[in-house]
C-alpha cells in the first residue's frame, strides 16, 4: 500500500499538470499533461502540417486531370487519339496506382515520410513536364505509366502520414481537408488550363510547346516548386517538429504512442499485412470508396469533353468547368467542425 501511496502523491505532485485518463482509446494508461497543452500542440501541428499536405495533394489532382483540359485543346488530334486510345491512356493509370499503393506504403515507413512523400510529388511533377514532350500516342502510354508510379502512393502516403501526429477522432477530419482538395484541383485545373492554353508558342525548333503542352509544362513546375518547400516544412515525426517546445514535442509523441498502443513508427511485419488483408473493414470501405470515386474522377477526366460535345468551345468548356467545384469544396468540410 504504501507503495503505491507513494506513486500517487508523485503524479499528483507534478507541477501544471493534470493526471487525467485518454478517452480516445481503450487504454487506462495515465497522461500528464492538461487539455489546454494538447490543444496548444494540435493547433500547431495544423498550421505546420494540414496546409502543406493540401497543397501537395491537390497538385497530385490536378497533374492526374489536366489530361482531360489538354484533351479539348488538341491532344486528340497531335497524338492521334483515335477510337478507345484516350480511355486506354487515362485507365492505365488508374491500374498502376492501384498497384503500387500498399507497397508504396511498406517503402514509406522505411524510408520516412518527410523526403519521401515530397519525392513521389517531385516524381510527378517531372512526369507532368515530360508530358508536355510526347509525340505519340505510345509515349503518352508511358508517361501515364510513371504517373500512377508516383501519384499511387502520394494518398495513402500523406494518411499514414496524419495518422503518425493525430489521434483517431482528430484525423478524419484532416483527412477530410485535404481530400476535398481534389475539388478545389478541379476549379483551378479549368482556370489553369484555360490560362496556360493562351500562353503563345514558345520553346526550341522540334520542342514546340504551345496550348495543351503549355498546361502539362506549367502546372508540372508549380508541382516542382511545392515538392521542394515540403522537406523543410514537413517533420518526419512528431518529435522532431521545429514547431514545438520540448516538453510539446514529448506531449506530441507520448499521446499518439498512448493511442496506438505502440511506436507509430515500428516496422511493418508479415503479421501486420496478414491483419490488414484479414480485415472485413478494409473492403467494405474499399467498395465504398470505389463506387464513389467511379463519379468523381470520371468527371474530374471527362468534364470538358462533356461540355464541349453539348456545344461549347474549348475556351469557354475550360471556364464552365470551374463554378461545380466551388459547391463541392465547402460541402466536403461543412458537416463537421474539428476537434
Amino acid at each position: 500500500m504504501a507503495t503505491v501511496q507513494d506513486a500517487d502523491e508523485k503524479r499528483s505532485s507534478l507541477p501544471e499538470a493534470v493526471i487525467c485518463e485518454d478517452k480516445s482509446s481503450d487504454s487506462a494508461e495515465p497522461t500528464s499533461w492538461t487539455t489546454a497543452e494538447e490543444t496548444v500542440v494540435r493547433r500547431k501541428l495544423d498550421r505546420q502540417l494540414v496546409p502543406m499536405v493540401t497543397i501537395l495533394y491537390l497538385l497530385c489532382f490536378l497533374d492526374r486531370i489536366n489530361i482531360g483540359n489538354a484533351r479539348i485543346q488538341g491532344m486528340t488530334e497531335d497524338l492521334n487519339l483515335i477510337g478507345y486510345r484516350f480511355n486506354i491512356a487515362t485507365s492505365i493509370f488508374y491500374v498502376i496506382y492501384l498497384l503500387v499503393e500498399v507497397p508504396s506504403n511498406i517503402l514509406l515507413k522505411r524510408i520516412g515520410p518527410r523526403w519521401y512523400i515530397p519525392s513521389l510529388v517531385f516524381g510527378f511533377g517531372l512526369v507532368s513536364i515530360a508530358t508536355a514532350f510526347v509525340k505519340t500516342y505510345e509515349q503518352l502510354i508511358g508517361v501515364r505509366v510513371l504517373l500512377g508510379v508516383f501519384e499511387g502512393g502520394t494518398f495513402p502516403g500523406i494518411a499514414f502520414y496524419l495518422s503518425s501526429f493525430y489521434k483517431r477522432e482528430e484525423l478524419y477530419f484532416r483527412v477530410g481537408i485535404y481530400v476535398s482538395s481534389a475539388s478545389l484541383a478541379g476549379a483551378f485545373g479549368g482556370l489553369l488550363a484555360a490560362g496556360f492554353s493562351q500562353i503563345p508558342e514558345w520553346g526550341v525548333a522540334g520542342s514546340r510547346l504551345h496550348t495543351w503542352r503549355n498546361i502539362f509544362f506549367f502546372e508540372g513546375i508549380l508541382t516542382l516548386i511545392a515538392a521542394s518547400i515540403a522537406p523543410f516544412i514537413l517533420p518526419q515525426t512528431p518529435e522532431t517538429s521545429a514547431y514545438l517546445t520540448t516538453r510539446e514535442k514529448w506531449i506530441a509523441g507520448e499521446r499518439i504512442r498512448i493511442e496506438h498502443k505502440a511506436s507509430a513508427h515500428g516496422k511493418v511485419e508479415l503479421r501486420h499485412i496478414k491483419r490488414a488483408v484479414m480485415n472485413i473493414n478494409n473492403y467494405v470501405c474499399a467498395a465504398g470508396f470505389f463506387f464513389i470515386n467511379i463519379t468523381v474522377q470520371g468527371l474530374s477526366v471527362f468534364l470538358p469533353t462533356i461540355l464541349t460535345e453539348i456545344g461549347y468551345r474549348s475556351l469557354t468548356a475550360q471556364y464552365y468547368s470551374v463554378p461545380v467545384y466551388h459547391w463541392v469544396w465547402p460541402a466536403t468540410l461543412g458537416h463537421r467542425q474539428p476537434p
